[in-house]
């Protein structure tokens, strides 16, 4: 068995060769003999290069989606679960806590047990402070309205994202999902649905939606979906109190459509309601 000094010295005698090539046989070589060397290093080079560029967009692309493990069935659907923490998920979200002339922050309240059928889960609960923001000033603190759930699995990933409001004590419903769509908005940032200059562009398809929504409320419970690229937004008001609820989570994408119809708007697409008031009508 060859120790260490041995290995260093070949190494070395390696690279001396390398370094000193045959000089007499170089110089018998003709001129385009030359040329092509110098042909073919290029191109050597040149692959390198490309295939540099090509593994790093590789890498880069794993990295982005590394933090998503594969689906998990809850209830013939395939769900995403990120591998983050609680606490990193949130302290992701707070990062666009100041936009919209508004200042949303999460901040940890507690947290409770929950079980289902396969597995039981900690409910990481976080009230949602609001302040008005103008510029100059320092921000006016408008009070603790709503308030965030994260479901963290035993096998420490996120599932899904619940945002609450019970808007029966305050102005109007109109308020309610607004700030309701504000955390959703940062709730989608923690995913990285999307990059924080395409903040407002999201929040303002989500707020167009308001005065339909508001009109449904005052005939019917409302339940409905929003779809964001592989995530659903599912909207609902709760069965026995008045209190609007989001519940965010990535799905399969083949299980999309499967599970919650057709009648899904597509948030990025902007569709309006009465695009979904005709679908539901030729479904009924």
């Amino acid at each position: 068995m060859e120790n260490k000094e041995t290995i260093e010295v070949k190494e070395i005698n390696i690279s001396e060769n390398i370094a000193q090539p045959d000089l007499k046989a170089i110089e018998k070589k003709p001129k385009s003999s030359k040329k092509k060397v110098i042909l073919i290093s290029a191109l050597i080079a040149a692959i390198v290069v490309i295939m540099g560029i090509i593994v790093s967009v590789i890498v880069f692309t794993g990295n982005s989606n590394s933090l998503w493990k594969k689906p998990v069935d809850e209830e013939g659907i395939g769900i995403y679960r990120y591998n983050v923490t609680p606490e990193e998920f949130i302290d992701k979200a707070n990062e666009l806590c100041n936009y919209d002339n508004e200042y949303h922050e999460f901040e940890y309240a507690e947290k409770t047990a929950i079980r289902d059928d396969n597995e039981s889960a900690e409910r990481y609960w976080y009230d949602i402070s609001s302040f008005k923001v103008n510029p100059g000033d320092e921000p006016i603190n408008l009070g603790y309205y709503s308030q965030c759930g994260v479901d963290y699995c035993e096998d420490k990933t996120i599932s899904k994202t619940s945002l609450v409001f019970p808007y029966n004590d305050v102005w109007s419903f109109d308020f309610a999902y607004s700030d309701l769509c504000k955390s959703t908005v940062q709730i989608l940032y923690a995913y990285n649905a999307f990059e924080s200059d395409s903040a407002d562009d999201v929040l303002n398809a989500l707020k167009s939606f308001s005065d339909e929504l508001e009109k449904m409320a005052q005939n019917q419970r409302i339940q409905i979906s929003f779809k964001y690229g592989d995530f659903v937004l599912y909207l609902f008001e709760d069965e026995n109190s008045e209190v609007l609820c989001w519940q965010i989570l990535k799905i399969d994408e083949k299980d999309i459509e499967k599970k919650l119809g057709s009648s899904m708007i597509n948030l990025a697409d902007r569709m309006s309601l009465n695009d979904y008031n005709e679908v539901t009508k030729k479904g009924n």
